[in-house]
């Protein structure tokens, strides 16, 4: 709920809210190259996104999330598909793939302002944060022609956007290249290389930090174990919250 609570390394905690701020007061007072995309790269529980949604909070950030429905299988944004009834029939809308939902979601948050009441004053304009996560490609067995899809709705929301975005990808390879690729795949080097994109990478959580963490619920809640205890769940978790 908030910084303190995460058993994240205090300097990627800096690094990420010193971006927000700095990206959020050029887009603001329109400074160009505004930085306006972070991308968090890291392996599965080591805080990235409840980093950025913590971060949101304390900074006062309405956070924008894209919601889908979990239950549809994956179809090609190409394939026309209509969704089978319970009776053996077909609806008649059809299937909307991943990818379109996605561009629906950034052209109508990166680029559009929020009226959200922020503070004591009613006519306050709260800032917003787009956080995406789990995006349709992102990883390196998805199809190329869907990776150049999903590039070309990143860099045009990039383009419009008027509040910052965050991309988590979650990876399992700890390693430069390994996310160097990654992120031309994601956006391409153009982007990069106009100042429009920053990349902070995340690593494992170490044993002391997860042990803190382990401590600091035991006592909120109650429950005495002993130290090796402790140690024997933190070193079995390698690094994952």
């Amino acid at each position: 709920r908030c910084t303190a609570d995460l058993a994240v390394q205090r300097k990627k905690i800096e690094q990420v809210q010193q971006w927000l701020q700095k990206a959020d007061a050029s887009l603001q007072l329109g400074l160009p190259p505004a930085r306006r995309l972070l991308v968090l790269t890291g392996p599965p529980g080591v805080g990235k996104s409840a980093t950025v949604r913590v971060l949101a909070s304390e900074l006062n950030f309405q956070l924008c999330e894209l919601s889908e429905v979990r239950t549809q299988r994956w179809i090609d944004p190409d394939e026309s598909v209509r969704e089978p009834s319970r009776d053996g029939g077909s609806y008649g809308g059809s299937y909307e793939p991943r990818l379109a939902q996605l561009e629906a979601f950034l052209n109508s948050t990166a680029r559009t302002l929020s009226l959200a009441v922020s503070g004591r004053d009613p006519n306050s304009v709260r800032r917003q944060l787009v956080l995406l996560e789990e995006l349709p490609a992102s990883k390196a067995s998805s199809k190329a022609d869907l990776l150049q899809k999903q590039k070309a709705v990143l860099l045009r929301a990039l383009e419009a956007a008027r509040f910052p975005m965050v991309i988590v990808l979650t990876t399992s390879v700890a390693s430069n290249d390994f996310a160097s690729r990654q992120l031309d795949d994601l956006i391409g080097r153009e982007a990069q290389e106009q100042g429009l994109v920053d990349h902070i990478p995340f690593n494992p959580v170490t044993d002391t930090n997860l042990l803190g963490a382990l401590k600091g619920l035991c006592a909120k809640e109650g429950v005495r174990l002993p130290d090796e205890h402790l140690k024997g769940i933190a070193a079995s978790a390698h690094g994952d919250l």
